[in-house]
């Protein structure tokens, strides 16, 4: 009943930290609920933008973290994680020396 309730109000445009709050559920429940909701829906999540390749390819130039934001018209906070992760994972992709 809550999960259906959930539903509804994520196609309203509400947020899992709302919907969490207005059913009195764990905001890892509402997570999971949007998570279902989105792709019963074919509603890709937020991770999956199409802007965070071209800023990876950005980052590999060496471009700056304001110039890749305006750019892309992506907020500076948004770029600088995805700058964050690019850079733990091109760490990761490279042997260390022992």
């Amino acid at each position: 009943m809550r999960q259906a309730q959930a539903f509804t109000l994520f196609a309203q445009g509400l947020g899992a930290g709302k919907v969490s709050r207005l059913l009195r559920v764990p905001r890892g429940t509402a997570n999971n609920w949007r998570s279902r909701w989105g792709k019963l829906n074919g509603i890709e999540p937020p991770k999956a933008r199409p802007e965070r390749e071209t800023a990876g390819q950005l980052f590999a130039q060496g471009t700056s973290i304001r110039k890749t934001a305006i750019t892309l018209s992506v907020p500076e906070g948004t770029i600088r994680t995805w700058r964050t992760q690019w850079g733990r994972l091109r760490e990761a992709a490279v042997p260390r020396k022992r």
